[in-house]
This record gives structure tokens, sequence and C-alpha cells, in this order.
């Protein structure tokens, strides 16, 4: 603990939670916003003022720069003159991706391919903005209690450009996450950002960690499976131009991938009212759960389904799940219990609303197997599978909602300066004509 440390009589420093180099990060409070937990990093590095000042600026540029749901965002930043110290405020997150693969947070489950793709897009972001971020860890790529994967610690290490004599490389750079162009003292390119993307992704894959020259071509044979073993190939080439140059090449091969993941697999558990619905609707004959079970495998797009478009929703104040088939919609519910996801009801929906739907799913792919659930097991790791499943649908809806927000504020905002330029050229109009014909009047 650091005791009662206030800077700038608003930010009172709780507990060091991280400390390297060239700084130290707290878990904090901002007393003038609410006691809102907030994380103050320190730049404490024992390095010459002028250093000191590289660092911070190069640090608060990248930082202004970058506006991303995957990039920590910066609330506050300045001089600490008790401690002689330039600091940052960010928003504060509880885990580390290192701590996740550790397992030290029980608290937080990961979607590997989710992280994966929001870390390409941090990064996608980062290099259309023109910051190169030269050293991705798993340390430095934060965790939200979703599951969300947000990526800090921009520009810090591009000090290894501007060291002083006698400075080495040595403790700049991160390991097995180091690109080979960065540990032989070569200047760090985009490349060099891809690299250490792959060596988190290798880790995050395998659950090994990338020895001290990297993950070889061999490692990645033996540790990594198709589809992403090609595309760490790819990442972890030791010539930077046979990787994918930006952040943006590497989304499209992640897609490219994805295409051909092996899908999950979460149970649909029929029940009396789902298998009266395809009756009734003409879909089987009877009550046979064995017809019910082929004909929506059929509609969902068999045992080998390519993708499954999911929406959340409430039905009578509860979450659902929406399954959307070629022509079904599979309407599911956690059971009473939380023990399972259960089938409620079946229908066909009025093609217009269907492709209107699809048009808003997200694209969370899933291969659904037909059943009834009896061991007790199996139904605990169901209960888990469907909590994690919701737990995504709920964070991407967040997230679309704040994208949503934001393009309705820059609409607003368009919008306000086109009417103020309308009335402004009005008014202009209306004086030049009072000019024109001498009608002027004096005050």
């Amino acid at each position: 603990m650091v005791g009662s440390r206030v800077i700038e009589g608003r930010f009172e420093l709780l507990e060091e939670v991280g400390a390297g180099r060239m700084s130290t990060v707290f878990r904090a409070e901002d007393t003038a916003n609410g006691g809102l937990r907030v994380a103050v990093k320190v730049l404490n590095t024992a390095h010459g003022d002028a250093i000191k000042r590289e660092l911070f600026r190069r640090e608060t540029t990248a930082l202004r720069k970058l506006r991303h749901s995957n990039v920590v965002g910066m609330r506050d930043q300045g001089w600490w003159a008790d401690e002689a110290a330039f600091y940052v405020v960010l928003d504060y997150y509880p885990y580390s991706l290192e701590q996740v693969l550790r397992g030290e947070s029980d608290t937080v489950a990961i979607d590997r391919y989710r992280v994966m793709r929001q870390l390409a897009e941090a990064l996608g972001h980062a290099h259309s903005e023109g910051v190169i971020h030269r050293d991705i860890k798993p340390s430095n790529v934060l965790v939200d209690s979703t599951g969300r994967a947000l990526l800090t610690d921009f520009g810090i290490s591009k000090l290894v450009a501007n060291l002083t004599v006698g400075e080495t490389l040595a403790g700049y750079w991160s390991g097995g996450y180091a690109a080979p162009e960065q540990r032989t003292g070569e200047t760090a390119s985009y490349a060099s950002d891809v690299y250490s993307l792959g060596a988190v992704f290798f880790h995050m894959l395998s659950g090994v960690e990338p020895p001290p020259e990297g993950p070889g071509q061999a490692l990645i044979s033996e540790k990594i499976s198709q589809p992403f073993r090609r595309v760490l190939h790819r990442m972890l080439a030791t010539n930077p131009d046979e990787r994918p140059a930006t952040g943006a090449e590497l989304m499209l091969q992640l897609d490219a991938g994805r295409r051909v993941e092996q899908l999950p697999t979460y149970p649909l558990l029929l029940t009396r009212n789902a298998l009266n619905d395809l009756s009734r609707d003409g879909h089987i004959a009877g009550d046979d759960i064995e017809e019910a079970e082929r004909f929506l495998l059929e509609e969902l797009g068999g045992e080998e389904a390519e993708e499954v478009l999911l929406l959340s929703g409430t039905r009578d104040g509860k979450r659902e799940v929406v399954v959307l088939g070629d022509s079904v919609r599979v309407i599911c519910a956690v059971a009473d219990g939380g023990d399972a996801l259960v089938c409620k009801t079946v229908q066909t929906p009025y093609d217009p609303y269907l492709q209107r739907d699809k048009q808003r799913a997200m694209s969370r792919r899933a291969l659904w197997a037909v059943g009834e659930a009896r061991d007790a097991g199996a139904m605990s790791r169901r209960r888990e599978d469907v909590q994690a499943l919701l737990t995504e649908i709920g964070a991407f809806e967040v997230e679309e909602a704040a994208a949503e927000k934001g393009r309705r504020s820059k609409r607003d905002y368009v919008e306000n300066w086109q009417r103020v330029l309308r009335e402004s050229r009005s008014r202009i109009e209306k004086q030049g004509r009072t000019l024109k014909y001498g009608r002027t009047h004096v005050g």
C-alpha cells in the first residue's frame, strides 16, 4: 500500500498494482468524480529529465490520437511536484491478459478469437494513426469483466530510438514477444507490432509462454492447430516483409481463418411447447423428438453448420438468445435454475423481418446439438457455456450502443453546423439585398 497519497488534491493512490523500469501503476480513486476508480501511471524512471519528458510526451501524444473501444483511454495527465514525476490517469481494468493466462483471474473468462479480433482492431486503429506500439505483450493487454481486451502502454518503448550513449536495448523489449529486428537493434515498424501480437496469440492459443528467441515455425506447427496455424506462421515470420504489413491486413487474415474454425457447441433442449409448435406449424408429424431434432439441425445448417447468427433480447423480463436459421427462428432461454439453454418456441418468421434481423445480428457462430441432457456434469458445463454466451452478447450490445451513440453525436454535430451555416448564409443574403436597394436602418 502507498498510504494516503493524493495527486493534485484529486487522485488518491490506493494500491500499487504494477511496476517496471519506466513507471509504477496504482489503483486509485478520482475524488472529484464521485470516487471513480482509475489507474494512475507514475513515470518515475531514473533517467534524466530530457528522457522523462520524452516518455511523457510520447505516451500522451499517442493516447490523444487513439480513440477506440479496445484501447485503454486517458482521463488526465500532468506533473506531480511531490515526486518530481509525470503522471497519466487511465481507465481502470482489474486484470491483465497475463494474469488471465496464468489463471489468476477466477471471475474473467475470455473467448480467444474475440480477443484476437479485438487486439487486431486496436492495432489496426493505432497503425492508421501512425502509432507503433513496440512493446505488445500479455501484461500490456487489459481485460474487463466481460472478457473484452484493451491494448495499453502505447508509445513508451518508442524511446529506444532516443537512448543516450551507454544505454542498451535489453531493458526495452520483452523476451519472446519482441520481433527479431528489435532484438538486433534495428528500427521497429508496423510489422514488428504484428510479430509481437502473433507471439501473444501463440501464448493464448497454446498455453505456452514463447521462448526468449520467440516462437519458431516448428514450434507453431507443433502447438497450434488449424486454422490459425497458417496465420501465426505469417505473423511470426523472421522476415518482416513476409508478415501482414499492418493491423488492418491482419484482420483480413484472421477473418479468413475464422471461416474454417471449429465451431463451439451449445445445446438446444426441446420442451413440450417447442414440439407442439413444430407439429402445429407442420414441420414434424406428431411429437417425435428425433424427427424434431433432424428438422432443426437441417434448418440451422446441419451438423457441419458454417454460421448461425444470434440476437439477444428480452421476453417476459428474461434474457433470451434468438438463433436465426435459413427458414426458422429458434428462441431459447436459460431454463429455471440456470442449468441449460432451453428451446422455448420455434416459428417461421415473416421473411422481411428475418432479413432485417440478420442484418442486425452479431456474427457469433455456433453449432447447435439438439437433445435432452441428464448428466449433472454436462448440465453444469452447459450452464457455463450459456452464461459465457450471454455475457459475450451483452458485451456486444454495450459496444454497439456506444458506437451508435458516437454516430448520433457526430450526426447531430454535422446537422447543427449545417443549420448555423444556413442561417448565416440567409442573414448575409438578406443584408446584401438591404444594401442593394438602399433600405438601411439606423438604430
